[in-house]
Formats: C-alpha cells, sequence, structure tokens
C-alpha cells in the first residue's frame, strides 16, 4: 500500500539462535512493511537484494497474494531478481552485463546471464532444473525450486536489455505486467501478459519477437512437465529413481 512505514530488522536467527545467511520479506507484520537480514552474508550492502525484498512486498500487493510454489513461485522471484538488478543499474549507474545478483555481499548469488555458474537452469529440463512437484518443501525442494527456476524469466530481462531497452523502459514494462498478473499466472498466462505490457508501457512491438524467442529457446511453451522429462543435454545422463511403497522389507 502506497505510504505503508517500513521496518528494516537485522541480526536474522534461526530457532537456535544461529545467523541465517538470508534476507527476507515478511509481509505487512502490525501495519508495517517489514523485512529482515542476518549480519553474516552481508546481503544489506547490496542494493540489488533490498529492492529484490522491496519487490516481494509490490508483487503481493498487486496480485493480493502468492502461491509461492513451482512455476508461480519462480516467476514471483524472477521479478524480485530483475526489478532489484535494474534498480541497482538505475541508482549506481553500474554496468552489470552479467546481471549478477548480490555481488556485494560476500559472494554473487546468481548470474542472470549465465545461469549455470551458480547452479541454476538454463532452460526447462537443464540438468539444473527443478521439475514441478505435489509436496512442496522449503528444505528439500525449495518450494518446487522457486529460487532456481527464477533463471527462466530472469533471461527475459537479460534478452530485453541486449535487445536495446533501455532501463527507464524495462521498469515501466515489468512494473506494467504486475498490474495484469494473478497469483495463479504461470508461463502460458505470462507470455500474453507480457506482449500486452509493451503496448501499456508505449514500447515498441518488435520487442515481441524477443518475447517470443525467449520462450522458445527456453523451451517455456507447451507441457513444461513432458519437456522436463524428455530434456538432454550434451554430457550429462538421466536417471529414474522409483520408490516402493509401503513397509522396506527386512
Amino acid at each position: 500500500a502506497m505510504g505503508i512505514p517500513i521496518l528494516v530488522l537485522v541480526n536474522l536467527v534461526d530457532d537456535y539462535g544461529n545467523p541465517v545467511m538470508n534476507a527476507y520479506s515478511i509481509g505487512i507484520v502490525h501495519g508495517w512493511a517489514a523485512f529482515c537480514f542476518s549480519n553474516v552474508g552481508n546481503f544489506s550492502r547490496c542494493l540489488d537484494v533490498v529492492a529484490h525484498e522491496f519487490t516481494h512486498g509490490v508483487t503481493g500487493q498487486f496480485k493480493l497474494g502468492d502461491i509461492y510454489e513451482n512455476e508461480t513461485g519462480a516467476i514471483n522471484e524472477s521479478y524480485s531478481d530483475i526489478m532489484g538488478n535494474i534498480c541497482e543499474f538505475m541508482v549506481t549507474g553500474r554496468e552489470d552485463r552479467d546481471w549478477l545478483i548480490a555481488e556485494d555481499s560476500d559472494g554473487p548469488s546468481r548470474c542472470m546471464r549465465d545461469p549455470n555458474r551458480y547452479g541454476q537452469p538454463e532452460f526447462v529440463g537443464d540438468v539444473y532444473y527443478m521439475p514441478f512437484t505435489d509436496y512442496i518443501n522449503a528444505n528439500g525442494n525449495d518450494y518446487g525450486g522457486v529460487h532456481y527456476n527464477s533463471s527462466l524469466l530472469n533471461y527475459m530481462a537479460v534478452a530485453l536489455d541486449d535487445a536495446g531497452m533501455t532501463l527507464d523502459e524495462q521498469r515501466h514494462f515489468w512494473l506494467a505486467s504486475m498490474h495484469l498478473f494473478t497469483p495463479k499466472t504461470d508461463y502460458d498466462e505470462l507470455y500474453p501478459i507480457l506482449l500486452q505490457s509493451l503496448e501499456i508501457a508505449g514500447l515498441d512491438l518488435d520487442y515481441a519477437d524477443v518475447i517470443t524467442a525467449v520462450y522458445e529457446k527456453l523451451h517455456l511453451f507447451g507441457d513444461r512437465r513432458e519437456t522436463a522429462r524428455q530434456a538432454t543435454k550434451p554430457g550429462y545422463g538421466r536417471v529414474t529413481v522409483m520408490a516402493a511403497q509401503g513397509e522396506l522389507a527386512k
């Protein structure tokens, strides 16, 4: 909400008092937009991380809620990465052609241009891709890979930047799209939203070709569950592990 006060909490620890190397947006708490940072990792030094967390609050207000899992959660995380970097570039004037995340901390967390560098997928079905799951878990599968698979939409921002879209145009474009998506927006629904956002932001419609090319390159069209099952990458194999039901044999 406009004008809401912001509360920034430091010294983030877990239930046992151990510092947590992370940063969080924890939503609206007693009328305050609350954010928390740890004293390790130095994430509070990173404008892109601070803006990332702030963007979670903005998208949450636009969508009136989040389904923080699988594709919808990955799109949520990607918007925060994208707006975080755009904010950093516009404020500092830095020209980071790799679109790194948290490079001013103890070490970068993600690279939007080369996601494999930090263990994120380059396309649906890549070796680092986290497939859709019905068994959502924070520690076991990152809520269906919300932080891993954010690299897919992240690459869209890099491609539009490479195609000549200015930072101010990018800010208008992504903000326009925020007005159109819902908690259930997946990649299928997001595609026409991005195309319409070009018109809303008054941008060159030739960028639609860039958006379509990224969707094709990253295999975002079609049945992504099946695409992930069938995908291969040179130099890597695939195994299937079947879990038996019932008690294990003794």
